[in-house]
């Protein structure tokens, strides 16, 4: 029986797909799991040493940012997992010989031929031809629930917070704007990752403990967020601009949140929720009870343990 599940992924720093990675570990402990990096030039020392700490064995490519024969050979995993790996970074031929599931956190293109096809929302997999897909199927990313349900909060003054990885910064998660909207919102403090304390793996708990409201305002459009995930499961509500993305996707599902399309709306229903105990807490139990029942471990679980069985013990 062969138990090891490899990971193809970008970059050596922590984000949202080296989250579910982790994730899946979990979801599948019988497993070994290794997280192969194809790009060297950005290593995170921290996030590796917390990525191993999780039980998940990290590796980089030593030359070109290319999955290879060589490293497949060396590996010899029975499944492999490619997290937004275009078909120019794969050597051509060398996947023949294993099982595959690509993960599309986003659209990426050229296409890989897989014999499962993950899409983390309908907003993704709505741009390619899923017809041609011999398994295809729509899940969100999978979440350890259990540090986010045994979260408690104070009784206090109201705190907006906003938690976000350092992976696509520059191009606008997080803008200037956000921060002059927030200073707007009355009867509120403020806790934002990066400015009131440092971005890390694993804190976001420690974080999510201190926000009552969780505010998403920028200028990208999400593939899904795992971070509204997460806020979610641990019970607070969601405010989010909407630009008919895979978030818009996530909090209409959800009903853990509420959606705006102006500065002014985002505003109004944060001052909203501020005032509003009652309200926010309703809106985050129902966003609760949805990402418990589809964003966390066991429906991934569900959807891919039977072929990782048959396929740890296939020979082929």
């Amino acid at each position: 029986m062969n138990n090891i599940c490899l990971h193809i992924n970008n970059w050596g720093k922590l984000g949202g797909i080296e989250c579910t990675v982790m994730d899946l570990s979990e979801a599948f402990p019988e497993f070994f799991h290794i997280l192969l990096t194809l790009n060297r030039s950005v290593e995170d020392y921290e996030y590796i040493a917390h990525l191993r700490n999780r039980g998940v064995q990290y590796m980089c490519c030593g030359g070109p940012p290319m999955l290879s024969s060589r490293a497949l050979s060396e590996i010899k995993p029975f499944a492999v997992f490619l997290h937004n790996t275009r078909g120019s970074q794969v050597q051509r031929g060398c996947l023949e010989p294993y099982r595959v599931i690509a993960v599309h956190h986003n659209v990426t293109r050229p296409i890989v031929k897989a014999d499962i096809d993950w899409f983390v929302s309908d907003y993704v997999r709505s741009r390619y031809d899923t017809d041609k897909m011999p398994y295809a199927f729509t899940l969100p990313p999978t979440v350890l629930s259990t540090p986010y349900l045994t979260i408690r909060r104070p009784d206090k003054k109201p705190v907006i917070g906003r938690i976000q990885s350092d992976t696509l910064l520059h191009k606008g998660k997080i803008p200037g704007k956000f921060f002059e909207l927030i200073k707007q919102v009355k009867g509120a403090d403020s806790f934002i990752a990066g400015r009131d304390a440092p971005r890390k793996p694993g804190a976001t708990p420690e974080y999510l403990s201190r926000c009552d409201i969780f505010a998403i305002w920028g200028d990208t459009k999400e593939s899904w967020s795992r971070v509204a995930t997460e806020a979610n499961l641990s019970g607070i509500p969601v405010v989010a601009r909407d630009m008919a993305d895979g978030l818009a996707e996530q909090l209409r599902k959800s009903e853990g949140g509420i959606l705006v399309q102006t500065e002014e709306e985002f505003v109004s229903v944060l001052q909203t929720l501020v005032d509003n105990k009652e309200m926010r807490e309703a809106i985050g139990r129902q966003g609760k009870v949805w990402c418990m029942k589809n964003a966390t471990l066991m429906p991934i679980r569900n959807a891919l343990i039977d072929h990782f069985l048959k396929w740890s013990i296939d020979v082929l």
